[in-house]
This record gives C-alpha cells, sequence and structure tokens, in this order.
C-alpha cells in the first residue's frame, strides 16, 4: 500500500461491488476453474491496480471456490515484457505444484510503439505462452482498447478465454502512475540515431547518476588585525631524477629504484587584516543531482549543455517517485550506492514547451491552471471523460497544496522568444511562490540563455558538470549489457554479460586512443551517439569523422525536432548554414585563438564578411549585423556548438567541434589549396587532428580525388624503401624532431634522412580514411612494419606497433599481418627480428576475439621457449591493456578443449603481468598449478614469480624461480636459460641478495660468451655493474659498466655506450670522486649531442647539476640545472621543467640562500598548479616547509 497523506486519500474511497459486478466476477472464476490448461482472461476495470476491489475480490474468490494450488504473481508491463517475466518464472513453474495465475497491468497506457511491439510479440509466440499451465489475466482500463488487441493480435485473441467488464472505479492514482511509469521506463533515442535492430531499453539499465555544481557566497571570518597566510599549491607526484629526467634504454624494468626528486613547494604570502570581521567568498561544492531531490533545498534549477542530461534526469525522477508510489514504499530508491531518493512523493512532470504553446493561445493562462488542465496526453487517454479528467486534476491540486508532490518543469531553454520565456519564469515564479514550500521543484534549463531570463533567487542553481572517466566507463558497461540483453534474449545472462564487457572495453579502448573522442564522452548525449555508432559497425575512433558529423547533425537538427517543440521550424538552424558559418570561424579561431576565445566583436568582424557574401549584400549593412547576431542566438540556444562563456566571450562546446569545422574548411578548398594547407600544418602538434579529420571527410565524399591528393602528400616517402635485416635503420634527434636514418646494404656509407613524424602522419591516414587504394597503403604498411621492426627504440616500437593494429583493425584487409608473417617465415632474418614479429602478431591479432587470435595463441605455445616467454612479457608490460580483454572473452568461451583452454588462460595470465594486475595473473597462474600439461609448467611458474617479485614479495618470488629452475632444466639446454638468470638475478638484486645476484648474472655472462651473444654479453656487463652499485662496491661496478660499455661500441650502438657513461658518473658521484663523474658524464653529453637526443642532451646536464650539488659547488650546479631546465621548456615538458625548479630551490636551501630557495619554489609551484598535479601540489607544502625549517622560520614551516 502507498504511504502517508496519499494513503489516507486513498483509504477514504472503499469501494462496494454492485451485482453486475459480482456476476462478472463468478464469470471469471468459473472460466478458470472449469479450464485445466494455459487460460488468458480480459477483465475491463476502470482505474485498475493491484488494490483495485475487483483485482482483490477475484483473487480472494479463486482462492476460496478452487479445490487448487494456486500461485499468484504481478507484472507490471511499464516494468517488463511478458515473455521477459516468464522466462524468470520458468523455474518456478516447473518445480512448483499448481497453477500460475499472472496478473498484467498496463498495457494499453504503454507507449504506441512499445505496445504495438507487445501484441505483435503476443500474437507470433502464442504457442509459447498456451504450452505452459498458466492463466493470464489482462487487466484493462477502457473496452475500448480490445479494438486495438483485436486488430493487432488477431490469432491471439482467437485464443481468448473470457472477457469481463466491470463498472466500479477506484481512485485515479494508480492508471495516473502506470501511464507515467511506462511514459519514462525507456530510453529515449528518437532524434539520435538508431541501432541497426530497434531494441527497447529501459532507462534504470543505463542510467548513471551525474554530478553538479552548486556555487555559494559564504562569509568566512577573519578576525580584527589577524595575520592571514595565503598559499598556492603545485602538482604532480615528484619523479626520480632516472626515471623522470632520463630516458633510459638498458633493460629499464628491472633497473635500481631511483632516488626521490626534491619535492616542489609553496608560495606563501601574509598580509594583516585590519578592518574586516568577516569576507565573502564564493565557494564551488560538488553534489550528486540525486542530492538536489534528496536534500533539503525546495526548489531548484539544474543548468546543463546541451545533451548533458537534464531530460534524462527529471524522467528518472518521475519513474523512481511514481514506481515508489505505486509500490506502496516509505522511501524512493535509486542509486546503485543504496542511498534513496528521499521521501515518497507525488511526481508531476511536464514540458515547459507545452505550456508556452497553450500560453500564446490563451495570454492569461496561469501555470496553476494549465495543471488544473492537465497533461494534453492524458486528456487523450481519457477520450472525452471531463469527469475522469476533473476527478485526477483535482487529485492532483489537493496532493499539492498538502504539500505531497514533485513537480518536475522540463526545459526552460526550450522557449526560444525571450518575452515568452520572461512570462513563463514570472509564472513559475508566482507558482514557485504559493507551492514551493513544501513541495519539491525542479526546472531544467540549458546554461546558454538562462542568465538572462532566470527564476528567482529561492531557486538553488546547480549546473552539471562533465562526466568522469569512471562515469563514461560505467555507463558503456551497463549501455553494452542492456544492449546484448534486448537483442540476443536467446543467450545466457554469462553470455550476455561476458559480450557486453567485451563490447565495452573495446569502445574505451577506442576513446582512450583518441583525445578529440575522449572529449566528446564529457557530454551523455553524444556519449550514446558514439555508443550507437560503434554497435553500428563503424570503427572508432578512425571513424570519427562521421561520429562528429553526426553529432552535429543531431545537435543542429534531429534532436531538436524530435522535441516536437511548437515553431521549431522557425527557430531551427539548417545543418547546411551553420557549417557554412561556423567551419571558417573555427579555422580563423584555430589559427589566431589559442585559447579556443573569442569576444562578441571578433565573431560578428569574422562572420559578417561570410554572410553578407552567402547573402550578395555588405558586410557593413545593419541588416547583416543583425543577421549576425540572430545567427549567434540561434546556434547558441537551438544547438549548444557555439556557446557564451562568459559575457561577450564565446567558444565552441568542445575544442573536438572547432577541430571538426576546421577540418570542413580545409576540406572546402581546391585540391592544390588543400594540399598546401595540410603541407603548412600537419606537423604542428595543435593541427594533427583537424588535418586528418580533413583527409578523412575529403576522402569519404570524394575518393577519386583524395588519392590523386594522397600521392602528392607522401611523394616524400616514395624513396623509403627499406630492406629488413640488410640495410641500416636508426633513429635520430630529440621527440620533436626525430629523423630515420637509412643506408641501404649496398651503400651503407650513403645515408637519407626520413622524418619519423611523417612516417607515422601517413600511418595515421591510412588507419582512418578507407579509400587509400591498396597499392599506397600496402606500401606504407611495409615501410611502417620494417621501421618498428629495426628500430630498438621501444617507444617509438609501441607506437608503430599500435598504429599497425588500427590499421588492420580498419581496414580488415589481412595486409598488416601478411607483412608480419613475410618476416616470422624469413630464415635469412636474425631470430630477434623474427621473435620481434611473431609477438607484435599477436598484439595485433588481440585486437578481435575470433578463430585466428585462438590459432595463433595454439601455435605459439607449440613453440614455447624462454626467449618467447620473455619477448609475450615484455609486450604485455606495455601493451597487456589492449590485449587482455581480447584474450579473456576466448579463455571463457572455452570449455571442452583442455589444452587449449589451458594455453589460453597462460595467455591471459601473462597479458596481467603488469602493474595493478599482478593479483590477476596471480589468480589464473594458480589455476593452471594443477594443469596436466608440463610443457606450460615452467612458464606457470616463472610467470608467479614475476608477479610476486613485482608485489615486493621477495621470498615467495624465490621459491617460483626455484621451481622454475627445476622444470626449464628439464626440459631445454642449458644455454635456453640466459633470460631466466637474468630475470632470477634481478629479483635477487632487489632483495639486496648481492652475492646470489651476481651468481646468477655470472651464469647469465658464461652463457652469452659460450654462444657469442655480444649483445647479451654487453647487457650482463651491465647487470653485474648494476649489482655492484647497489652494493656500494663502486670500483667493481665502474668496471663491470666500462666492459659493458666496450662491447656496446663494438656492437655500434652509440645510445647503449652513452647509458653506460651515465650510470660510470653515477657511481663516481655516489662514491664522492667528483671530477671523475664530470669526466665520464661530458662522455656522455658528446655522444647524445652527436645522436642530436635532445631529451637525453637535457637530462645529462641535469646530471651534472646533481654532480656540482653533491659536491657542494651550489652555483656551477645551479647553472647546469637552468641548462637543463631551459632545453626541457624547448621541448615542452612542462613536468621535467617544474622538477628542475625543485632541484634549483633544493639547491638553493642547501646552500643558505633560504629567498632564493622560496623565488625558485614558486616557479616549480606554479607549474604543478597549472598541470593540476594534485599530489606534487600536496608535496610542494612540504618543500616550503623544508625550507622555512632550515631558515628557523619555525611558524612558516609549520
Amino acid at each position: 500500500m502507498v504511504i502517508g497523506p496519499i494513503t489516507e486519500e486513498l483509504a477514504a474511497k472503499q469501494l462496494v461491488l454492485s451485482s453486475a459486478d459480482r456476476a462478472e466476477l463468478a464469470k471469471l472464476v468459473s472460466t478458470v476453474a472449469l479450464n485445466d490448461h494455459a487460460l488468458t482472461l480480459f477483465a475491463i476495470a476502470p482505474e485498475s491496480a493491484p488494490n483495485h476491489p475487483i483485482v482483490e475480490e477475484f483473487q480472494a474468490q479463486l482462492l476460496r471456490d478452487l479445490d487448487e494450488p494456486l500461485h499468484f504473481s504481478t507484472l507490471f508491463y511499464s516494468d517488463d515484457s511478458l515473455f521477459n517475466f516468464l522466462g524468470r518464472q520458468t523455474n518456478q513453474l516447473v518445480s512448483s505444484s499448481g497453477r500460475q495465475v499472472i496478473f498484467a497491468f498496463g498495457l494499453e497506457q504503454l507507449p504506441t510503439p512499445r505496445k504495438k511491439q507487445e501484441l505483435e510479440q503476443l500474437n507470433l509466440a502464442r504457442e509459447k505462452l498456451f504450452e505452459q499451465n498458466i492463466v493470464v489475466v489482462f487487466w484493462l482500463n477502457r473496452e475500448l482498447f480490445l479494438n486495438e488487441f483485436r486488430h493487432r493480435a488477431p490469432d491471439f485473441w482467437d485464443w481468448r478465454g473470457n472477457v469481463a467488464v466491470f463498472e466500479a472505479r477506484h481512485p485515479l492514482l494508480y492508471p495516473y502512475l502506470e501511464w507515467l511509469i511506462s511514459t519514462n521506463a525507456y530510453l529515449t533515442m528518437s532524434g539520435v540515431m538508431q541501432v541497426n535492430r530497434q531494441v527497447d531499453i529501459f532507462l534504470d539499465q543505463i542510467y548513471v547518476s551525474l554530478q553538479a555544481e552548486r556555487k555559494r557566497q559564504v562569509s568566512v571570518p577573519v578576525a580584527k588585525g589577524q595575520r592571514v597566510s595565503t598559499a598556492k599549491v603545485a602538482s604532480s607526484s615528484r619523479q626520480t631524477a632516472e626515471h623522470s629526467i632520463r630516458h633510459d634504454q638498458i633493460d629499464a624494468i628491472y633497473d635500481v629504484v631511483p632516488e626521490l626528486m626534491p619535492e616542489p613547494m609553496l608560495e606563501i604570502k601574509e598580509e594583516f587584516v585590519e578592518l574586516e570581521r568577516s569576507a565573502p567568498k564564493i565557494v564551488a561544492e560538488s553534489v550528486a543531482l540525486s542530492d538536489v531531490v534528496r536534500g533539503a533545498t525546495a526548489c531548484s534549477v539544474i543548468l546543463g549543455a546541451p545533451g548533458a542530461g537534464k531530460t534524462t534526469l527529471l524522467k528518472y525522477l518521475a519513474l523512481h517517485f511514481a514506481r515508489a508510489l505505486r509500490d506502496g514504499q516509505a522511501t524512493v530508491p535509486g542509486e546503485a550506492d543504496g542511498k534513496d531518493l528521499g521521501e515518497v512523493r507525488l511526481p508531476i512532470l511536464f514540458k515547459i514547451a507545452d505550456y508556452a504553446e497553450r500560453l500564446e493561445q490563451n495570454p492569461a493562462l496561469g501555470l496553476l491552471e494549465y495543471l488544473q488542465q492537465f497533461y494534453r496526453h492524458w486528456e487523450d487517454y481519457f477520450e472525452g471523460d471531463s469527469a475522469a479528467a476533473a476527478d485526477i486534476s483535482i487529485f492532483l491540486l489537493e496532493q499539492m497544496r498538502i504539500g505531497n508532490c514533485l513537480i518536475l518543469l522540463d526545459g526552460l531553454d526550450e522557449v526560444f522568444d525571450q518575452k515568452s520565456r520572461g512570462r513563463i519564469v514570472e509564472r513559475i515564479n508566482a507558482f514557485a511562490e504559493q507551492f514551493g514550500h513544501n513541495n519539491k521543484l525542479i526546472v531544467t534549463s540549458r546554461i546558454a540563455g538562462y542568465q538572462e531570463v532566470k527564476l528567482a533567487s529561492r531557486f538553488a542553481e546547480f549546473t552539471i558538470v562533465d562526466m568522469s572517466d569512471q562515469q563514461v566507463s560505467d555507463f558503456l558497461h551497463r549501455w553494452c549489457g542492456a544492449i546484448e540483453k534486448a537483442q540476443k534474449p536467446e543467450a545466457t545472462l554469462e553470455q550476455q554479460i561476458l559480450e557486453g564487457n567485451r563490447q565495452s572495453e573495446q569502445i574505451l579502448r577506442d576513446i582512450r586512443q583518441n583525445e578529440g573522442v575522449k572529449r566528446l564522452t564529457t557530454n551523455p548525449l553524444l556519449l550514446t551517439i558514439l555508443a550507437l555508432i560503434h554497435r553500428n559497425g563503424e570503427q572508432l575512433p578512425e571513424r570519427r569523422v562521421k561520429l562528429y558529423e553526426l553529432a552535429v547533425q543531431t545537435l543542429t537538427a534531429d534532436w531538436q525536432l524530435s522535441k516536437k517543440l511548437p515553431n521549431m521550424q522557425k527557430v531551427l538552424l539548417p545543418e547546411g548554414e551553420v557549417v557554412e558559418l561556423l567551419a571558417p570561424l573555427a579555422y580563423w579561431m584555430h589559427e589566431e585563438k589559442p585559447s579556443g576565445q573569442v569576444t562578441h566583436a571578433e565573431v560578428i568582424q569574422q562572420l559578417a564578411p561570410r554572410l553578407a557574401d552567402l547573402r550578395g549584400e555588405e558586410a557593413e549593412s545593419s541588416e547583416i549585423v543583425r543577421a549576425v547576431e540572430e545567427f549567434l542566438r540561434r546556434v547558441r540556444e537551438t544547438t549548444g556548438l557555439f556557446v557564451e562563456r562568459s559575457p561577450d566571450v564565446y567558444g565552441f562546446m568542445h575544442l573536438t567541434f572547432e577541430e571538426y569545422f576546421a577540418a570542413r574548411e580545409i576540406a572546402d578548398k581546391d585540391p592544390d589549396e588543400m594540399l598546401e594547407t595540410i603541407q603548412r600544418w600537419w606537423n604542428e602538434p595543435r593541427w594533427e587532428e583537424p588535418t586528418l579529420l580533413a583527409l578523412g571527410y575529403y576522402g569519404s565524399y570524394s575518393p577519386r580525388q583524395f588519392n590523386r591528393l594522397a600521392n602528392r602528400l607522401f611523394e616524400g616517402l616514395a624513396d623509403y624503401q627499406p630492406s629488413l635485416g640488410y640495410d641500416k635503420i636508426a633513429l635520430y634527434g630529440g621527440e620533436a624532431t626525430a629523423r630515420i636514418r637509412w643506408s641501404r646494404s649496398d651503400s651503407l656509407d650513403e645515408s637519407q634522412d626520413i622524418s619519423l613524424k611523417a612516417l607515422l602522419f601517413a600511418g595515421q591516414v591510412i588507419a582512418q580514411v578507407g579509400e587509400v587504394n591498396a597499392r599506397l597503403r600496402k606500401a606504407l604498411i611495409n615501410k611502417l612494419t620494417a621501421t618498428g621492426l629495426a628500430l630498438e627504440d621501444d617507444s617509438v616500437f609501441n607506437q608503430i606497433l599500435q598504429l599497425l593494429r588500427r590499421i588492420e583493425s580498419f581496414n580488415r584487409q589481412g595486409e598488416v599481418i601478411e607483412a608480419l608473417e613475410s618476416v616470422i617465415e624469413n630464415s635469412e632474418l636474425s631470430k630477434e627480428l623474427r621473435l620481434k614479429a611473431r609477438v607484435s602478431k599477436l598484439y595485433v591479432l588481440c585486437s578481435e576475439a575470433g578463430s585466428y587470435l585462438l590459432e595463433y595463441v595454439t601455435e605459439i605455445f607449440e613453440a614455447i621457449e624462454p626467449n618467447i616467454f620473455c619477448a609475450l612479457k615484455d609486450l604485455a608490460e606495455e601493451m597487456g591493456e589492449e590485449m587482455s580483454p581480447a584474450l579473456e572473452v576466448l579463455r571463457q568461451q572455452l570449455e571442452s578443449n583442455e589444452t587449449q583452454k589451458s594455453e589460453m588462460t597462460l595467455i591471459t595470465a601473462i597479458s596481467y603481468l603488469r602493474e595493478k594486475y599482478y593479483d590477476k595473473s596471480i589468480e589464473l597462474l594458480e589455476a593452471l598449478r594443477s594443469s596436466d600439461d608440463e610443457s606450460l609448467m615452467p612458464y606457470i611458474l616463472w610467470s608467479l614469480a614475476i608477479c610476486y617479485q613485482e608485489k615486493k614479495d621477495y621470498e615467495k618470488a624465490y621459491d617460483f624461480y626455484q621451481l622454475c629452475f627445476e622444470r626449464l632444466t628439464s626440459c631445454i639446454e642449458p644455454h635456453a636459460l640466459l633470460l631466466y638468470w637474468r630475470n632470477w638475478g634481478v629479483c635477487q638484486r632487489l632483495h639486496s641478495k648481492y652475492e646470489e645476484a651476481l651468481d646468477c648474472f655470472q651464469h647469465m655472462l658464461a652463457i652469452a660468451q659460450e654462444t657469442q651473444r655480444l649483445k647479451e654479453e654487453s647487457l650482463a656487463l651491465y647487470h653485474l655493474g648494476r649489482t655492484y652499485q647497489d652494493w656500494s662496491k663502486y670500483a667493481d661496478a665502474i668496471a663491470q659498466h666500462e666492459q659493458s660499455r666496450d662491447r656496446y661500441q663494438q656492437l655500434g650502438k652509440e645510445t647503449d655506450v652513452a647509458d653506460s657513461w651515465y650510470w660510470i658518473a653515477a657511481c663516481y658521484r655516489d662514491w664522492g670522486k667528483y671530477e671523475e663523474a664530470i669526466t665520464a658524464e661530458q662522455q656522455e653529453l658528446a655522444i647524445r649531442e652527436k645522436l642530436d637526443d635532445q631529451p637525453n642532451i637535457a637530462s645529462a646536464y641535469f646530471q651534472f647539476g646533481r654532480i656540482y650539488q653533491a659536491w657542494g659547488k651550489y652555483a656551477d650546479a645551479i647553472t647546469q640545472y637552468e641548462q637543463s631546465r631551459d632545453r626541457y621548456q624547448q621541448l615542452g615538458k612542462e613536468t621535467d621543467v617544474a622538477n628542475l625548479w625543485a632541484w634549483i630551490a633544493d639547491c638553493y636551501r642547501d646552500w643558505g640562500k633560504y629567498e632564493e630557495a622560496i623565488a625558485a619554489q614558486q616557479q616549480d609551484l606554479a607549474i604543478r598548479e597549472k598541470l593540476d598535479d594534485q599530489p606534487n601540489i600536496a608535496l610542494a607544502y612540504f618543500q616550503f616547509g623544508r625550507i622555512y625549517q632550515a631558515w628557523g622560520k619555525y611558524a612558516d614551516a609549520i
């Protein structure tokens, strides 16, 4: 039963059954008694509900008069469909004795599309229903609905049992609630786009509670004469010298744990407040939107951008409050975390635009009078029954006067005329004055235009904030799960969940690959469009130009039209006009306005000539200026694409839209001008996205012209045809200016330089433009494959590998797989190159869970040995996040083949050998320890050893390494254990067991020397040096590093030689031999400069500073730090710049120059705040404290 005052209202209206109603009841009971098979009955009872006296009496008579067990259940069509309901009841029907009697309510009150679907389903699946020993009673409100039932489900109708028509009425609350629930229970996608197969998605299945921000002015007490300290904060956890500043190339996974950088600090200013006892301060507090209705605020306005979820929020509230009232609950359940939505209230939801339309017809119409007339849909439902309509309106008015209502007014912004909006605001304010005390009143509006005509101060303002990454993930998991359940009802629940998770993880990976797409996901409407595109089979983010195009189309037309607002055609902006004006504006802004903001005057100045040109008028004419003003207002208020960020300052809704419209302007140029524009901008990071989008748009609409353009665009790469394994391919220069130096095998003294960025840009184009001809695409794939496999720079290899996977996933031609297989099968190439290609193929295949991936995993384990295992482990550490989802899907699908299941479980566990996932890996590996497959057991144990090593549980790691060794030595030759000895040695070193570590690395060195593998010998000597260094045996460490350096010199590995000089310098510094440290560091710097390796040149200057600071030569140290800082500044590495300011501050503190230390730390802090790096902001305060403490200013330090 419902509760509170509403219950009392209903309880006072007890009904007495007439003789006619009793006769109809007897007829129904007799029909059930005389039939022992499936039966359908139709009962017409006005305002039918579970507690309607007719319903209650019918159930009581069945229990009293029938000599058989009966089991009653209630179905609300607003919550579920009949066949889904029956599916969940199957076990109960099978196991229980007696018949099941189902009372079905609300069929006729469903929205028309859903009602048609349910009736068609009844007609088509009637045999399934009649196979079961059940009685279904359709409780209806109107006899007239039987005509529609007969028309839409004629075959089902022919199989009906009896039809009974009753006279007794019931209070109108239940039909009203059922109508409200059914109207709002489903997600409305009209105006967005449709999935390939129309499905119904329950709002509850996908709803994610959003956050809002409320700004309030508060008074902060300040005592007279009080000293006030103010401080700013820094950011980003301080990284270590070796990890944050220099870029180690040698086996970085197992390098020593580096020292902490000196931490950032904080600027503190002090002043005396002489007069104020309190000071006003604007504070912003974050609240969940559900708290708006749960809290004490009576009147609220929810503000948000287009598609932010305002209407969905009100539908969600109406749904949950109506359902709680219908089901007799004390509070309204809502949140997934178990929080309720507050006390039960009667929900009243309507669109302000409907009221505005009535107001135009009757300017004197007040909001209360409009509510008394009630919803036009509800009036249609009663079909002229004015007495019934009057009853419900009177009932609602009574509840409002009592204060039992939740009144939801949606879409103040949808009244486009400012004067009309002003009148409506007046009426809402008057209504709130009368009813806004005990009731809850919530209004929604877009941000744009609200401040010009806003509600009274009694309305607390809440602004919806962007969705967080976690909310995006939650929504996508719910969305994909709901789609799977709706589209594949024949699948098991486990299969639906598994596939839904796979789909959502795929979308999340696609989102993470492109910043432009990621920016859109903060808006619920645009996120929904993205999810729908993915469901329709499009590739994301490769087809993101289509995503943006659909988003613009949705915001400018489809979504607005779907609302069926009055006078919409008058205010709607044609998409063509929006593009015609916003495209050149976006291009100009992208070129001239990095802030993304322009003044009102600048917008007029840019748009007036364009609009004048379109209309054939003078740009200076007052008509054109007024037309631009009107365009700005309409594009702001109806589309939200171009918004007013502050008074007279404008910008695009997202940078993504600025980039899209700038791309449209580029693509609109003639081919020569377009080529010139792209060649001008493609190398600029800020222009990368617009140029790629322009090519994607151009290719989709002019494929032949695009290919002519592409050939001209990439002609600089035409001569670059590297032969893997023969030609010399090396990387030179820093990150921004990186070049590939290529020498043919027949002329190694001659070389050509190719821009790495140009090659990567070409790869990005073929990864997102499907119209590239096959010849050009294959040529570029071969260049990328050879380059990635040949280069030893892991970051570049990973970048190229990710690009190759995207190309394969987008084009689905098997060309990347073919290129990798040609390397794997070429016996003339080195084992190292072929192994690299083998694991690369696995990574590419992991883009999709299919038979090819399953077959390839089997192929890998047929040849498994330590080198393959370590290559897989190294790949997983860098790329495992992108591999695990597909492997998980296959692992969970396998059931019968135990060998394949074990192999798939192991490869999945290996993919989890990365930070934060070691426990997951351990869980899978422990399940495999009972496996009978002896060939897999060494690698299961090795993987466990790695997990515990990374978890710093060295004793367990040692035990598993020992078990692994026993298994490995029984099945492979001793010389194959080289990598095993390396891993075990690193574990011993990290555990400070230096003698045992040295023994392992000596075994590694012996195998390398025996097999004449000079590179591995260099690596073994490096590890010996690192072990002696950690043991503080610096002379021995230097001797080993020098031997490692000499061997790298023989191999021509100049980067590794430079790294060895770095470690030698670090040893001398820690040993206190500073002159020798400086000499060694100079050797490193000379090589870095020769290689034009700008990041590590900056790092080398940093290392000079470390040496001079340890030496006590603070002036020299600061000079070196400043050189390092300036170089990082040129490279745009702000975190490293901040780190250098911190080191400079640390140096000044050690030097006793505390004012300079504070000034330097303030510079560090400013950058940390700009980066919003909260951990280092906290650390900055700590550093300020250290400086003040050293200075003797203890109060400030504290």
